[in-house]
């Protein structure tokens, strides 16, 4: 970003708010010469002024001359220090000045001020006099910086050769549509310029003729003049109003405001309702959460101490109550969880982060961090077994290797490949050998270049050594998986608000709200989803077809965000209390007996299953790169072997499903 920063005043005094805000005054390289004349930069009737700040740029070391020819009056100041002071009036004059530089290269602080008296004659140009040189020039503007503080670019050294460095960059200038850096407002990203090039692009009101809100956004496989390939947002004008859509005869209001409400005349208590229920959040003067009712009449009351940490989440369902209780050092780090009065979970620290937990059905965790502060090995000892996961990891925290040792098991390898936008291409997981691609052009769907907007076009899976399976991705304008062809055949179905409405033989619903509501399956199987105010899921219901019995399960929230904390049948009774532990793990407490838990790989999911005595009935998970089960042995819980990739999203993402927390289980 080349030329100082401007600030242009209708006075001669560089008094009040500058009439005009904008980077360098207009010269094509962003240098500091103008001759405005007659044509001023600012209207005015007693003269202008202006400052002109940033940084300035100095190639070798010694003394340079520094100076400008100006009309009227001009000072500089390098690093605060006044070097040039010609504050007066006179015709076009040439006055100088003095600066020693001690570091080739280095960049200074700079601020030049100046006026003009008569408001019509204005002329201004900022020069220097290098060391050897016998003649001034103009500063040129790859000399001089706005010191904006906007990114500009952003390199990752990752330090892989699997996981190569990325690097972005980001332009603020769109001088077509009148948007000055001095603005801040990001035109555009490159992700890759040197490489792959992709560019997200972005283009606002103008200034003077709204609030310089976005207008439009294009992705790299896009057109951000293109009205078809492009994102448009729309705006109400400020005194545009509307009615009520759910009462056409209430009198139109104007849409500025938010919404407010209370329970009760209770200043502390929201409650929100819908067809689905309510839920109510009370808080306290300190805005802590101190009850929490779901859409399920389940009644959450947390205690805090006088530090302010929870103590406690006392939970009350259809006559049920269940009590999670916290322990806190002075340090304010977790020491331990109690559930309805038993142990289960102890952390230990070191020198303030974690290193071990010990759970109530007498298994452990080790935690091993890098010096970086990134996880890389978790160890969960069980009677009789330890299994180890332990990853390698890029400077930028991406996992390049991963491996999994059982003592009592064989051991597993992962390796992981990415590219110079760090996506990945490449893995190599048990049992399977895999690539990805994301052409930039050729695609099969409408939109032949969804690859370069991270879509992923096409993949292949080799399967124990065997030839690979390949599968293609199609998509249209608008980023959405249109079909799959391949090792995995599936078209897809859209409303027309882009919402999936058949994938495969499958059929999706929606409710007005455009949620996910309903999936029927080729065979009738048809599933429903009760959703709260926070979108959230309350209840399943599954019906395998007409004549069959309905099987429900709801579930049951301790507060507005976040997962299940509790799983209820039909009737709304107790089940299973799921709780999210310190160390990854999962543990669901059935009502009438102990826990049983799931353990996380360093990646956040599940590497191990553990019954109420700690042991594990098998041997460990394998997860496979998006992640699903690839391999287990299990025995008398006969869980189900997933190989088959899932089919992937917007972006080339797999379409996770399910609600476990932090696992990733289907």
């Amino acid at each position: 970003m080349a030329g100082l920063q401007a600030a242009f005043y209708d006075n001669p005094f560089l008094s009040g708010v500058p009439a005009v805000w904008q980077t360098g005054v207009g010269t094509p390289d962003g240098s500091l010469s103008g001759s405005w004349g007659g044509t001023p930069p600012v209207p005015n009737t007693d003269g202008w002024s202006g400052r002109f700040t940033g940084e300035i740029q100095f190639p070798t070391t010694g003394q340079y001359g520094v100076g400008f020819t100006a009309v009227d009056g001009v000072r500089l100041r390098i690093d605060d220090v006044l070097t040039v002071d010609s504050w007066s009036d006179k015709p076009s004059t040439a006055v100088t000045g003095t600066y020693m530089n001690a570091t080739a290269g280095s960049w200074h602080r700079v601020r030049v001020d100046y006026y003009n008296r008569a408001g019509t004659s204005g002329a201004l140009s900022f020069t220097w006099t290098p060391p050897g040189a016998s003649a001034a020039v103009t500063v040129p503007g790859q000399n001089l910086a706005p010191r904006y503080g906007y990114p500009t670019s952003t390199v990752t050294d990752s330090n892989a050769e699997r996981a190569p460095s990325t690097t972005t960059t980001t332009n603020y200038s769109d001088p077509a549509n009148g948007i000055d850096p001095a603005l801040g407002l990001a035109v555009a990203t490159t992700s890759d310029r040197n490489g792959l090039n992709l560019t997200r692009r972005n283009s606002f009101e103008k200034p003077g003729q709204g609030y310089l809100r976005r207008l439009a956004t294009s992705l790299p496989a896009g057109d951000i003049a293109n009205p078809d390939q492009r994102g448009t947002s729309t705006y109400y004008g400020d005194t545009e109003t509307r009615t009520n859509p759910c009462d056409t005869r209430s009198p139109a209001v104007s849409q500025g405001g938010m919404p407010k409400t209370v329970a009760g005349g209770n200043p502390l208590a929201t409650k929100v309702s819908d067809d689905s229920g309510s839920t109510t959040t009370v808080i306290d003067l300190l805005r802590q959460m101190v009850s929490y009712t779901d859409a399920n009449g389940a009644v959450t009351v947390s205690q805090y101490d006088v530090a302010n940490r929870k103590t406690s989440d006392t939970t009350r369902i259809n006559g049920a109550t269940s009590t999670l209780t916290y322990h806190w050092d002075t340090a304010s780090r977790l020491t331990g969880q109690d559930l309805d009065g038993t142990t289960i979970a102890t952390p230990a620290y070191d020198a303030g982060f974690l290193r071990t937990v010990a759970y109530g059905n007498n298994s452990n965790l080790a935690v091993t961090d890098n010096d970086a502060e990134s996880l890389t090995a978790l160890a969960w000892t069980t009677p009789g077994s330890t299994v180890t996961d332990t990853v390698t990891r890029a400077r930028d925290k991406r996992v390049t290797d991963d491996t999994i040792t059982d003592t009592t098991g064989p051991s597993y390898k992962s390796a992981y490949t990415h590219d110079g936008v760090g996506r990945l291409i490449a893995a190599t997981v048990p049992h399977h050998q895999l690539t990805y691609a994301y052409a930039g052009d050729g695609g099969c769907g409408p939109n032949p270049k969804a690859g370069a907007n991270t879509n992923r076009t096409a993949s292949t899976d080799s399967l124990n050594g065997a030839p690979a399976v390949s599968t293609s991705y199609c998509y249209d304008n608008a980023d959405r998986l249109v079909a799959t062809n391949g090792g995995l055949a599936l078209s897809f179905k859209y409303d027309t608000y882009g919402n999936a409405t058949s994938v495969g033989t499958d059929t999706l619903g929606y409710d007005s709200t455009r949620r996910h509501v309903s999936t029927t399956t080729a065979a009738g199987r048809t599933v429903r989803y009760t959703r709260d105010v926070t979108d959230r899921i309350t209840a399943r219901t599954a019906q395998d077809n007409a004549n069959s019995p309905v099987q429900v399960t709801r579930y049951g929230f301790t507060s507005d965000t976040g997962g299940p904390d509790f799983i209820l049948d039909g009737s709304e009774k107790l089940q299973q209390r799921v709780l999210t532990l310190p160390g990854g793990v999962v543990q669901t407490d059935p009502v009438a007996a102990g826990s049983d838990n799931d353990y996380d790989y360093t990646s956040g999911d599940p590497v191990n299953y553990n019954d109420l005595s700690g042991a594990i009935p098998g041997v460990a998970v394998v997860m496979n790169q998006f992640p699903f089960r690839s391999a287990r042995i299990i025995g008398a819980r006969n869980r189900t072997a997933v190989t088959r990739p899932p089919p992937v999203g917007r972006s080339g993402q797999p379409i996770r499903t399910g609600i476990r927390r932090r696992t990733g289980f289907p």
